[in-house]
C-alpha cells in the first residue's frame, strides 16, 4: 500500500473508530490485520516525533519536553520531512464495500480514510 506517514497519521483515529464496529468475519479479519499493521507503523511514527521533541525541545521540571516558539520552525520542518516519507504497510487496501452500513463517518473522516485505505472504483467518485 502506497501512502505517506502523514496520511497514516491522519487516518489512524478513524481506523481506531472502525475497530469498534462489527464486520462480516472475512472483512473483520482483513480490517483487523490492516489496523494492526497501521498501529505498528503509527507507534514508530510517534517514537520519531518524541525523539524530535526531545531534540528540539527543552525539559521542564516535571521531566516533560516542549518545543519553544523559537525552535518550533526547525522541529516542524524536520517532522514535516519525516511525514512526507512513505509508510510501510504490508496489507492490501480495502474495498469501500467493507464498511458496515451502520457506521457513521463525517466527510472529513471519509476523506482521511478513503485515499489511504479504500480501493477506488469508478462509480464512487
Amino acid at each position: 500500500m502506497d501512502i505517506t506517514l502523514d496520511q497514516l497519521r491522519n487516518s489512524f483515529p478513524i481506523l481506531q473508530k472502525l475497530a469498534l464496529e462489527k464486520f462480516a468475519p472475512a472483512a473483520a479479519l482483513r480490517v483487523g490485520r490492516l489496523i494492526k499493521a497501521v498501529a505498528e507503523e503509527h507507534a514508530l511514527l510517534e517514537e520519531q516525533r518524541i525523539r524530535l521533541v526531545k531534540t528540539y525541545g527543552d525539559e521542564d521540571e516535571n521531566g516533560g519536553f516542549s518545543v519553544s516558539n523559537e525552535r518550533y520552525p526547525e522541529f516542524a520542518g524536520e517532522f514535516g520531512k519525516y511525514l512526507a516519507e512513505a509508510a510501510v504497510i504490508d496489507q492490501p487496501s480495502l474495498p469501500i464495500s467493507f464498511l458496515p452500513q451502520t457506521i457513521k463517518l463525517t466527510p472529513g473522516e471519509m476523506l482521511a480514510l478513503f485515499p489511504c485505505w479504500m480501493q477506488r472504483t469508478s462509480n464512487l467518485v
